[in-house]
């Protein structure tokens, strides 16, 4: 009897650290999308973000825009650096555009926009109240 409360208990905790092992909003294991069907998706929800990559930076120390890709998803996405309501987006050769702005933090990104074969992205970032605007290379 001795044996079986060790094993009940040794599964039992096994259980345990295996539910504090995962967070509650994981991302899925794999995307849930690809090229057009990931356009305006958020590219964490739809797993895209698990082999993204970013492409090209530009801007400057203070205001900054990544052109985000993720192969498994064949899409794009900007992910933005500055201040509170500095704003950008992720645009592709087909016109299809994703914004995003700084809400609270230093960070934001878009949502996706297809970039698989064929079919280039870019994105731009622009400070508040101003006509600077820093774009990255299409990819």
């Amino acid at each position: 009897m001795r044996g079986k409360r060790i094993a009940v208990v040794a599964l039992t905790m096994a259980g345990v650290s295996m539910m504090f092992a995962t967070p509650a909003s994981a991302a899925p294991e794999r995307a849930s999308c690809y090229g057009a069907a990931c356009y305006g998706k958020n590219p964490i929800t739809a797993g895209c973000n698990q082999d993204a990559v970013t492409i090209y930076v530009a801007g400057v120390s203070s205001l900054s825009v990544e052109l985000r890709y993720s192969g498994a998803c064949g899409a794009a996405w900007a992910r933005i650096h500055g201040l509170v309501n500095d704003h950008g987006f992720a645009q592709n050769s087909q016109g299809h555009f994703a914004g995003a702005e700084i809400i609270s933090g230093t960070a934001a990104f878009s949502n996706m926009v297809n970039d698989e074969s064929g079919v280039t992205a870019y994105a731009c970032v622009q400070k508040d109240q101003s006509t600077t605007r820093y774009c990255t290379p299409a990819y």
